[in-house]
């Protein structure tokens, strides 16, 4: 099935499954659900993440991995506008 695949996209397949989801109800009697996905691998060096819900909120934010244990982070939220920063990973 992987002949002739790039390692690369041998691991973005295999991540793919991995959707965060949750259900649940609000104090108003509404139904809430939102998906998630956390480091899906772009590049060696590039993740991104996805976030979206039923209230009309999404998230998408990219992170650079410098070292093993620094990154560079920017997002965009529906609700907090741009942002930026490090990601330290210990």
């Amino acid at each position: 099935m992987w002949v002739g695949a790039s390692k690369a996209l041998k691991e973005n397949l295999k991540n793919v499954a991995f959707v965060r989801n949750r259900l649940r109800k609000k104090q108003e009697s509404k139904f809430r659900f939102q998906l998630m996905r956390e480091d899906i691998p772009l590049t060696p060096r590039i993740r991104l993440n996805l976030m979206g819900n039923t209230d009309k909120e999404y998230m998408a934010g990219l992170r650079y991995i410098v070292t093993k244990y620094f990154g560079i982070s920017t997002y965009y939220d529906s609700d907090m506008g741009f942002g930026a920063g490090i990601t330290l990973t210990y």
